[in-house]
């Protein structure tokens, strides 16, 4: 507003004087002050000054204006509101509403993607622990073996240890290996006439309770006939390498014991007659209840006097 009364009265003193309105203040205050002074009355000069000093008020409060706008207005802020290029609102918009996702490197699939297993289910353990029971089973009973080895005892003698040397004698046995016998019965896995029958009524505890009432005997021993000693003492340590005959020793150990862990029978004190009649039958496949065919690959290649030599050296074995 006091810009345009400054101009109103730059035009009006400008048409008295008869000057050019676009001449600047300074020139035209200098202009009139070079002019001779009569030509100027009181009145005159005192609007004139008026006019001069209004001006140079006008552009000294402007300048302070400009000097303060300068000063306090603080620099232009981005706006952090403002979307970068390219981004719509709309995007902007979708965009606030995803959840956050956390990728797989190598599927890059989100948890919800993922199938978890399921949780395993609960095993109950009964009291003693969970293979109390199948130990129990395993061990038998000596005490009702006794009770239940009456029938047997006609063969294989009242302690296991048999006094006809074509039966064989059970005292020291291992345990798994006389169940394993007695199943191979029951199953016609193993044939024998008379063990078939008696093995038909027996129950698995049965078999458990006689196996551990034998395994608790100890055998009688034997002696070898010396004459077949040494052939049969070679054949069990070392086998025969010119027609591959495994070494006895590596299954039935140095001493004839077995090996319990793998049901390989105890050998030692066992009647000659009676392996004799087994390595035949296994020679012939007349017994067939060797796992993977392991004794019938060896007897086939034993003969007659190889078989009697080592029979022999088993039967005089000690366990020291």
């Amino acid at each position: 507003m006091r810009a345009i009364i400054t101009v109103i009265s730059l035009v009006t003193a400008s048409a008295a004087f008869g000057q050019d309105p676009e001449e600047g203040p300074a020139e035209r205050t200098e202009a009139a002050r070079e002019e001779p002074a009569e030509n100027f009355t009181s009145e005159d000069r005192a609007q004139t000054d008026a006019a001069t000093e209004g001006v140079a008020g006008d552009a000294a409060e402007a300048s302070d204006e400009t000097a303060v706008e300068e000063v306090v207005q603080p620099p232009a802020q981005p706006d952090s509101t403002a979307e970068p290029a390219g981004v719509t609102q709309d995007d902007a918009a979708e965009s606030a509403t995803e959840s956050p996702r956390t990728e797989d490197p190598q599927t890059d699939t989100t948890p919800a993607d993922l199938e978890l297993p399921p949780a395993p289910p609960p095993q109950a353990v009964p009291e003693g622990g969970a293979d109390a029971a199948a130990q129990d089973l395993a061990e038998g009973s000596a005490e009702a073996g006794q009770a239940k080895s009456a029938t047997c005892a006609a063969c294989h003698g009242a302690d296991g240890n048999s006094f006809n040397p074509e039966w064989p004698s059970l005292a020291g046995q291992h345990a798994e290996y006389i169940v394993q016998q007695l199943e191979a019965y029951q199953s016609g896995a193993r044939q024998d006439v008379l063990m078939t029958s008696q093995a038909q009524g027996l129950s698995e505890q049965d078999m458990r309770d006689l196996a551990a009432y034998y395994t608790r005997h100890i055998p009688q021993l034997r002696t070898a006939d010396p004459e077949l000693a040494r052939l049969g003492e070679d054949i069990y340590r070392g086998g025969n390498p010119e027609t591959g005959v495994s070494a006895c020793i590596a299954c039935h150990g140095p001493t004839g014991g077995g090996n319990p862990a793998a049901s390989y029978p105890l050998v030692r004190g066992q009647h000659a007659v009676y392996l004799a009649g087994e390595l035949e039958a296994y020679a012939t496949d007349e017994r067939r209840s060797d796992p993977n065919q392991m004794m019938r690959n060896i007897a086939v290649l034993l003969d007659d006097n190889e078989i009697a030599a080592v029979t022999s050296f088993m039967q005089g074995l000690r366990s020291k």
